[in-house]
């Protein structure tokens, strides 16, 4: 029995009763959705130490993925050598490892990892003891996750020091947005460990700050913000551990080789690191961790593989990374992560025999073709192989003693797997390879996953494997057949998946005990389902989309279901009568798409809150729903056939969240005023209600559909604060909306087809609104644009007629509109009138906001005047009457070849795809004759040597340019010398690229203003042999402000030309003499 195990281990081991308790508190009242207690007393009477395990396991599954997971993983592996540790100690190795991610506030990283270890501790998956010293709590605990601890670690402290005199990272103190050995202002020398930020870092002088820590041994600095190490950072002749993390900025780490006894190193997310000297490491005998993740390095340095001591080589995402030499030498190695090294093709090893110590290998997305081979690893417990397309082979595996997880997942081109048994494996996933069998024995096997295997026609021989708890073969598609007996032994089976198979039925399931999945959706030839008595726990059934179902079996016996889904099972005609009654568990019951006519009587089930019946249009009938009085959902869109519904139930179901009535021919509905939970009402299509009692009481809605209903009149709108969506199409009897600006969250408004008297100018204060669809306003007199201040970009502009409209006006001359997206523009192509009758001025603004639609802004022109010129330091002529701004990584000139073709200024701001001026459409631009560029990443030039560009050149007056980190010259191609002919004003502004501006052969003669600024490399205005022979005849005015490498303007320039240079150390005004 159970209680014996029990009673013995709390001789030996308390802190396993302590843990017992814990997990059987936690599992009791929370649940683990893989295990129940149910379930550990059935194996109990068996095996008690495995009821044992299966505790622990169902108590750590209940951790979800990531960070939580990570830091308890992490925390078993010091408490498994009976290390206990203070909570400051333990959030610091968390930090380091780089579970909290790379933050760059270490007080962020420190709040999130307290957040995490109170949580652990509520879990009781930690035990605080006396003076805040953390201790686990189990002795022992496989971890069965893909990556497991050695995938997820950035320096592996804990393996990397094992039997060593290691002393930790000492009494540490959080304090000034720092983690650090205690000490005072005046006794930093003392300090030891050392955890910042660049954040902080960039506050003192980085090339004298380190000076006074001489006894620093560990050294952690997140966000780094220098280009090369500090020279006081070299000083630190103790320094044991030194973590750079996220040094984006950082280019060369030569200082390292100063660091004579570290032992662990990491310089990572350094995407502007292109090498590493050969010899850096040769100094550094006792390097045990080196971690160079996102390096964008192609090889690594020939010292560092004499490095014996080397026990985790992490190059994670280093893309640029093509091979590896030898690795003999790393004899004590354990973690070989190369995760994300996409370029990654080889091994120079044709064996990794020397490397006896090795624990993980890591080469997941990598371009590796072919391994060495992996004979006698017997510590090896993690092969990772997932994304490597190009993996054709495997070497031997069955040598592997220890192999306990192998993820092939997504290795396409793999087509077979070893015939030899695996018996060792815990995991297995062949996701998306070609492979059509198993090797002949993996009878451990706790998952086995098989998705997407499109050559797999038959379920390999599994019965062996009593131990699988999880079994995928979701999108297999070609899988047609199952042997009968094929999962008659697995009583530990808690997820079966054969979704998209093609299997016509299923084996048996009635020994399948401990199933708590069973996912068959879009099984399309799916006919019949085996019983379903065995099922006894049951909690999850999902046959959506199996169109060939015609009926269910018997589901009486399901009394732990939760949800039942057969949506989509278009032939499914009946379900047996008394199918729901003993579900009292269930939680959500979706038959849509179905064809039944009558349904089962439902449950008394306390948590029952999902009832969708959506598209039921056979539904005739459904039983009494009074007792269903936790209902949040109800979803009866479609049921078209429910002739004498009864909606009076509705009045007392106080939860309900969404009610959708979509279609049911419903003349009214009881009082609204209990329902203010509801976050959804839908009734469209009921065209005989003309009124809903109490609506006013729905405070909480967000969406309201009253689409082709009867009703005259809605509350005053402010009631209903919370909505995204109202939609009121056909609502022919409606004619005003009161107070339609306090919407302020309206997303989506549908005015079409409704009778409004007068436009909703309203709308304008929308600001969140993004769909528009405005009833029909040539009607509507005195329409008046000026008043539009906002409408979305989706508008309904051919359906609406505001463009058609005889009385439309505009309280100035020129329509001045913001709008995302190009919509307004497609509507203009098909009605290229419009542009002679309303726009014959016009100003537009294009935005997009990143991840939604955006806004259309109306504004009267003297605020987007002021705008336009004082935010970009650039005013365009007064007279401008055409103009378009642009932002944003628009494909150009796609979608803009009406507007382009009107425009005579045009202005390009934070556009990352062109690299041209002419990409955006110099064959479509005829009258353009001002342009600014602003925060365009990829601009190199800005026109190239075609006609069509030479004729846009000739049309420029005014050009600006700001912030173009690639621009190199203006003009690439062969100098066309009326290119810039009627260029007037120049402004260049933080174009680190630029040398020089102009060649003499294209020197624009009209220039009459040149501002020039923050350009680091420009030396020259104009590039010219000879000074004296070139001019600018109408110049006016030279502005030039920090110039560091300007000698000279290139050319003399005339007397009255007015040349103002500040911080331009090297600029002369006399062209520079000539050389013979």
């Amino acid at each position: 029995m159970l209680s014996k195990v029990i009673v013995e281990m709390r001789k030996s081991m308390p802190s396993e009763i302590i843990a017992i308790a814990k997990a059987f508190n936690y599992v009791e009242h929370i649940g683990s959705g893989v295990w129940s207690l149910e379930s550990v007393s059935v194996a109990a009477a068996d095996d008690e130490g495995a009821a044992i395990n299966l505790l622990h396991r169902a108590w750590y599954d209940t951790l979800p993925s990531g960070v939580l997971a990570d830091c308890f993983w992490h925390s078993m592996q010091f408490f498994s050598n009976n290390v206990c540790l203070h909570y400051k100690e333990l959030i610091t190795h968390w930090i380091m490892e780089g579970y909290v991610g790379c933050i760059d506030h270490i007080e962020k990283a420190y709040e999130q990892g307290y957040c995490i270890l109170m949580e652990l501790i509520d879990r009781g998956m930690l035990r605080r003891q006396e003076n805040n010293i953390m201790g686990g709590i189990f002795s022992s605990i496989a971890d069965h996750h893909r990556r497991g601890f050695t995938g997820t670690a950035s320096l592996g402290l804990v393996n990397v020091f094992a039997n060593s005199k290691w002393e930790g990272l000492g009494r540490l103190t959080h304090t000034d947005g720092m983690i650090k050995s205690p000490c005072s202002a005046k006794t930093w020398g003392k300090v030891s460990t050392l955890v910042m930020d660049g954040r902080c870092l960039s506050r003192e002088v980085p090339e004298k700050y380190f000076q006074p820590m001489q006894e620093l041994r560990i050294l952690t600095v997140l966000n780094p913000r220098f280009r090369s190490l500090p020279l006081s950072l070299t000083s630190l002749k103790n320094l044991s551990i030194l973590v750079l993390r996220c040094c984006d900025l950082l280019e060369k780490i030569d200082r390292l080789r100063e660091f004579k006894n570290l032992n662990v190193l990491e310089i990572s997310g350094a995407t502007c690191l292109e090498k590493i000297d050969d010899d850096l490491f040769t100094d550094m005998p006792h390097l045990r961790s080196l971690n160079l993740s996102g390096a964008n390095i192609k090889s690594l340095p020939g010292s560092l593989f004499q490095k014996t001591e080397l026990r985790w080589l992490i190059l994670r995402g280093c893309s640029q990374l093509t091979e590896l030499p030898n690795l003999k030498s790393f004899e004590n190695l354990q973690v070989l992560d190369l995760h994300g090294a996409t370029s990654f093709k080889k091994f120079q090893d044709k064996t990794f025999a020397p490397l006896q110590k090795l624990q993980l290998i890591d080469l997941s997305n990598s371009q590796i073709s072919r391994l060495p081979f992996l004979h006698n690893l017997g510590d090896l417990t993690r092969l990772l192989l997932a994304g490597c397309r190009s993996l054709k082979r495997l070497p031997i595996l069955n040598t592997l003693t220890q192999l306990q997880i192998l993820d092939l997942s997504g290795a396409t081109s793999l087509q077979e797997i070893q015939k030899e048994p695996l018996d060792g494996l815990k995991v297995l996933d062949l996701s998306q390879t070609q492979i059509s069998g198993l090797p002949s024995s993996v009878s451990n096997l706790s998952d086995l996953v098989l998705r997407d295997c499109s050559h797999l026609v038959k379920l390999p021989p599994i019965g062996a494997t009593k131990e699988l708890e999880q079994l995928d073969l979701s999108g297999s598609r070609n899988l047609a057949e199952i042997e009968d007996k094929s999962l008659q032994h697995m009583r530990f089976l808690r997820v079966l998946n054969f979704s998209k198979a093609k299997v016509k039925e299923l084996p048996s399931l009635s020994n399948l005990v401990n199933l708590r999945q069973l996912l068959l959706m879009d099984c399309t030839v799916l006919e019949k389902l085996p019983a379903m008595e065995g099922l006894l726990r049951l909690q999850v059934l999902n046959l959506s989309g199996c169109v060939a179902l015609v009926d269910l079996p018997h589901l009486n016996a399901l009394e732990k279901l939760e949800i039942l889904d057969v949506s989509g099972c278009t032939a499914l005609k009946g379900i047996h009568e008394k199918s729901f009654e003993n579900m009292s568990c269930i939680r959500t019951l979706n038959l849509s798409d179905s064809k039944i006519e009558f349904l089962p009587s439902l449950p008394k089930a306390r948590i029952f809150c999902h009832l969708i019946l959506r598209n039921c249009s056979n539904l005739k009938k459904l039983p009494p729903l009074e007792h269903l009085s936790k209902l949040e959902e109800l979803d009866l869109c479609g049921a078209i056939s429910l002739v004498d519904f009864e909606a009076g139930f509705l009045e007392h179901m106080d939860d309900l969240r969404i009610l959708n009535l979509t279609g049911i021919p419903l003349t009214m509905l009881p009082s609204m005023s209990r329902l203010t939970n509801l976050r959804q009402l839908a009734l469209k299509g009921c065209s005989s209600m003309e009124t809903v009692q109490n609506l006013e009481a729905l405070t909480l809605l967000e969406i309201l559909d009253l689409s082709g209903t009867a009703i005259g009149s809605l509350p005053p709108l402010n009631t209903f604060s919370n909505l995204v969506q109202l939609l009121l199409k056909d609502c022919s009897r409606i004619e005003e909306l009161l107070l339609l600006g306090s919407l302020s969250r309206l997303e989506v408004l549908d005015l079409s087809g409704t009778r409004m008297k007068k436009f909703p100018y309203e709308i304008s204060e929308l600001t969140n609104l993004k769909h528009l669809y405005l009833p029909d306003v040539r009607s509507m007199h005195d329409l008046d644009v000026g008043k539009i201040k906002r409408i979305p970009q989706e508008v309904n502009w051919d359906q609406c007629g505001i463009f058609e409209h005889a009385d439309i006006f505009c309280d100035n001359d020129k329509p001045s509109i913001s709008v995302s997206g190009t919509e307004i523009f497609q509507f203009l192509d098909k009605n290229p009138k419009v542009w002679e009758t309303k726009f014959k001025k016009f100003c537009f603004f294009v935005t997009k906001k990143q991840g939604e639609d955006g806004d259309i802004i109306c504004c009267k022109d003297e605020v987007v005047k002021d705008v336009y010129s004082s935010s970009r330091h650039l005013c365009f002529p007064e007279e401008h009457d055409r103009s378009l701004e642009i932002h944003g990584s628009y494909s150009l000139p796609h979608g803009f070849e009406s507007v382009l073709k009107h425009s005579n200024y045009i202005s390009l701001v934070d556009n990352d795809i062109i690299s041209c001026l002419s990409d955006s459409g110099a064959d479509v631009v005829e009258v353009m004759k001002g342009c600014w560029i602003e925060r365009c990443s990829k601009i190199e030039s800005i026109l190239r040597g075609d006609e069509a560009n030479v004729r846009l050149g000739r049309s420029l007056e005014i050009l600006w340019f700001s912030n173009l980190p690639k621009l190199k010259s203006l003009y690439n191609g062969n100098a066309e010398p009326e290119c810039f002919k009627n260029l007037k004003h120049l402004f260049l502004d933080c174009c680190p690229m630029i040398v020089n501006v102009f060649p003499s052969s294209q020197l624009p003669e009209n220039l009459e203003i040149l501002h020039v600024q923050f350009c680091d490399r420009l030396q020259t205005l104009v590039e010219c042999d000879t000074p004296s022979k070139y001019t600018f005849k109408r110049l006016r005015t030279v502005y030039l402000l920090e110039l560091p490498k300007l000698t000279s303007i290139g050319i003399e320039l005339p007397d009255q030309v007015d040349v103002e240079a500040m911080e331009c150390p090297k600029f002369t005004k006399d062209p520079p003499a000539m050389v013979d």
